[in-house]
């Protein structure tokens, strides 16, 4: 697990592939611990909100699709399953809202290990 915290803002954890899979969906190098300093924050909101854009507008593509495919079938069996379980875009939502907060208040985001404490 990784815990993401600022000063100006409640820290929270992340399971270690889900952050991996954003940093590299984002193009960025993935170390423990890491700090982006209020300097990068503007820049990785924006990007954080793209990459949300994206899986948004993929995900509502693959639900028409199931349905265009559930529809020519006549069998109810044979209907796909819907998707289910947390989007990443979903899981970007507290992790962005912290960046603009750290970003306000001119403040840093860390990341580093759960040590496991509270």
């Amino acid at each position: 697990m990784i815990r993401f915290s600022t000063r100006q803002a409640a820290s929270f954890l992340m399971m270690d592939k889900v952050v991996e899979s954003i940093f590299q969906q984002l193009d960025l190098e993935f170390h423990v611990p890491g700090i982006w300093t209020h300097d990068r924050l503007e820049g990785l909101i924006e990007a954080m909100e793209a990459l949300q854009t994206r899986i948004r507008a993929h995900e509502r593509q693959q639900e028409k699709d199931m349905e265009l495919q559930g529809a020519s079938e006549n069998e109810p069996e044979h209907k796909t399953a819907r998707i289910s379980g947390v989007s990443l875009a979903s899981r970007l939502v507290p992790l962005i809202a912290m960046l603009r907060l750290a970003h306000e208040k001119e403040d840093p985001v860390i990341w580093e290990a759960n040590s496991g404490r509270p």
